[in-house]
Parts: C-alpha cells; sequence; structure tokens
C-alpha cells in the first residue's frame, strides 16, 4: 500500500467550541493523486455517534462507527472495521503522511474523532 503525501492539512479541532471536529487532506492534482482529498469529520451536536469520511466528492461520503486510527513514525493509518471501503482503493485502509510539525495537533483532533465511548 503506499503512503499519500498530503500537500496541505487543514484542521479543525473545536476551536470555536461549537463541538464539531474537521481533519482535511489535500493532495496533489497535477501529479493524479487519488484521491484529491479526503476529510474526516466529527460533528457532536448533529451526528454525534458517528464519524464522516469523505473523499473527491460527497457521493463517496459515508458515515462510520467502526473505525481505528495509528500513528507511526508520523504515518497516519485509518482503519475501517465495517462493510465501508475507501472508494479509490476498494480497501478498508489508508496511511497519510503527516508533517511532523503538525503531529500532536492532528493526533489531538483524531483522539477526539474516534472516540466512540
Amino acid at each position: 500500500m503506499s503512503v499519500l503525501q498530503p500537500i496541505d492539512i487543514h484542521l479543525d479541532a473545536e476551536d470555536s467550541d461549537d463541538d464539531f471536529f474537521n481533519l482535511g487532506f489535500e493532495f496533489d492534482r497535477a501529479l493524479g493523486v487519488k484521491p484529491d482529498y479526503l476529510c474526516l469529520c466529527r460533528d457532536f451536536y448533529e451526528a454525534p455517534e458517528f464519524l464522516y469520511i469523505e473523499a473527491e466528492d460527497q457521493i463517496f461520503g459515508f458515515y462510520t462507527q467502526k473505525a481505528s486510527f495509528t500513528i507511526e513514525r508520523c504515518i497516519l493509518t485509518i482503519r475501517l472495521h465495517d462493510q465501508q471501503v475507501f472508494h479509490w482503493n476498494q480497501a478498508q485502509q489508508v496511511q497519510i503522511a503527516l508533517d511532523p510539525k503538525q503531529l500532536e495537533q492532528v493526533r489531538d483532533c483524531l483522539v477526539c474523532m474516534f472516540d466512540f465511548t
């Protein structure tokens, strides 16, 4: 499995106290990388029990309660544990390289987003 290299990471770690967490990864469209973007959202107000994942277009978006993540050596691995798959590779796992300078912020956001207890 290849590791996706984002050209930008967009992070909203609920700074506005709106119970909404958003983490987006933008990939280089000019290089033909699929997907163009991958976005993870958790809205504790409107859909508190679900994590929303979208890549490239809303038609490929889905909600899940069964997902996990790990970070090892600045590589984020997201795993799906239900019937969902990432549409561009038909896999239940994706790996994304993280900028070491953003590692702590990204990890803190993911911990909140993936808390299904």
